[in-house]
This record gives structure tokens, sequence and C-alpha cells, in this order.
């Protein structure tokens, strides 16, 4: 009977526990292994042709490096306007033999800064032809316009003149800047006409400094500032009503505005060509 018993318990006990429903284990976690990032070198023999010698004779006041007057214009052109777009990372190195950068990002924005430097490289760059304008109205009436301050939109003629004759009707006024002929990295400089500039505010003063994107696309930093520019022309103004940086093509335009209290400065800049082929000078400060 013992025997029995215990083979009757142990039989008990087997379905008993087949009855039980065994949960299966959970899965290993799975390691997501970070993409690899590309990256770029540009090298200081690359941007050399595009060093300026100092705006004073005596060299008392030293010229920003190439380096640094395109990084800021790369990052704009490997983020673009997507705030949420991956960071890359431009990076500079100085050597006895000049600055070096390098670029770490996707393989998308490591293909844009290639580009970038190729268009650089060319024997004959590509130059822009561009018609900036400034356009000075009350805010209120700019608002109507659906205008931001600091805000790059695209702009066409007839957007273009029907803001000019809203601001003559409200006591604006529209300012042509001079046509210039900018090429890659040379910086130039345009003021509103001296008998435009209403008596009781500085003068308004505009420098640009054009990079080409492509074959068929420039980006242009821009500074718009009341009152003097450096006297070194490839240093940035440390303080600007407007310092955008705007991306055109050939016949295309944008606009942005300033605001000062109760008073809006819209930026115009126009593109009116690209050529590889040598464009008249830029007009000088």
């Amino acid at each position: 009977m013992g025997t029995t018993r215990f083979v009757a318990v142990l039989l008990g006990l087997v379905v008993a526990a087949s009855a039980q429903q065994v949960k299966p284990a959970p899965p290993a976690p799975q390691v997501q292994f970070a993409r690899p990032a590309a990256s770029t070198v540009i090298r200081p023999t690359q941007l050399a042709r595009y060093e300026l010698p100092p705006a004073s004779a005596k060299g008392q006041r030293i010229p920003v490096d190439a380096s640094d007057r395109l990084a800021p214009v790369l990052r704009h052109l490997l983020c673009g306007a997507d705030d949420a777009a991956a960071q890359p990372t431009v990076r500079h190195a100085s050597s006895s033999r000049g600055s070096w950068m390098f670029v770490v990002g996707t393989a998308e924005q490591v293909a844009t800064a290639n580009r970038v430097v190729a268009q650089l490289a060319q024997d004959l760059p590509l130059q822009a032809r561009l018609q900036c304008s400034l356009v000075t109205l009350p805010l209120a009436i700019a608002r109507e316009w659906r205008l931001e301050a600091a805000v790059v939109v695209a702009a066409d003629e007839t957007r273009i003149g029907d803001l000019a004759r809203a601001a003559a009707k409200h006591g604006g006024a529209l300012h042509n800047l001079p046509e210039v002929a900018a090429s890659p990295l040379r910086p130039f400089a345009l003021a509103v006409a001296a008998k435009a500039a209403v008596p009781e505010t500085k003068r308004l003063r505009l420098r640009g400094e054009m990079v080409p994107a492509s074959a068929t696309e420039v980006a242009v930093r821009l500074h718009v500032v009341r009152g003097d520019l450096p006297v070194e022309p490839t240093c940035a103004p440390q303080e600007a009503l407007l310092q955008p940086i705007v991306r055109l093509e050939a016949g295309k335009a944008a606009m942005v505005m300033a605001v000062e209290g109760d008073l809006a400065t819209v930026l115009i800049v126009r593109c009116v060509e690209l050529s590889n082929a040598p464009l008249p000078k830029a007009d000088a400060r």
C-alpha cells in the first residue's frame, strides 16, 4: 500500500504541474547600436584663396579666418530650418599651416558640406548678383502682412510691390540699395543713402557674405545695423537689428523683418543671377 500511495501522490503532482500554464521567458533586450556618424575634413589649403589681408595697411586689425566666416553658414546649411534635425559638429583646429575644420554629422549633412567645398574649389566659383532693399513702416502695418521678427519668408515681386506701397501710404519708405556682385566669402557692405536717412536716427547699413550651397543655390549671411559697421570687413557686427542667413536660387527673393519699438524694418533680398563667369565688382562701402 505504501508503494501504491507514493505512486498516486507522484501522479497527482505531475498532473497539477501540467495543468499550470508556464509563462514564456521575456525576450532578451535588443542592443540598439547608434548609426555611425559620417565626417569630413576641410583643410587650410582648400580655403587659402579666401583668406583676406587686413583692412588696415599697418595690419593692426586682424582679419577673421575664412573657416570662421564659413562655419555659421555651413551649420545653417547642414541643419536647415528644422530645429529637430540632427545637430552636426563643426569644429576648428589651428596649426602652423592654418585653420582646419572638422565636420561630423549624418551622411547627408557631410555630403552637403562636401558640395560646398567642391563649389569653393572651382577655378571660377559661383557668383551671385544680388539686389537688397530695406522697407521701413509702422509695425502694426507689417503685422498685417503676417511678418514675424527674424523669420525669413519667400517673396515675389507682387508682394514686394504691395508692401512698398503700403509703407509709403503709412509714412514709411522703400530704400533700394546698390546692386552687388557677391563672390564667395568676400564681404560686401551697403548703406541707405545719407539724404534718405531720418535725421534723428542712425543710418541703416547692411553687411553681407555669400557662400555657394550648390551649383544652383547660394546662402547669404546678412547683418543690418543702425550706425557704423566694423572697420575690418571680415568682422561681423557685435549687435545687429537683423542677422539672417538667406538661401536663394536665381530669380528668387526673400524677406525678413526687424522690430524696433513700433517701427518695422523689412530686409528684401533678390538673387537676380547666378554665374560662374566673372560679374561686375561689388560696390565699395
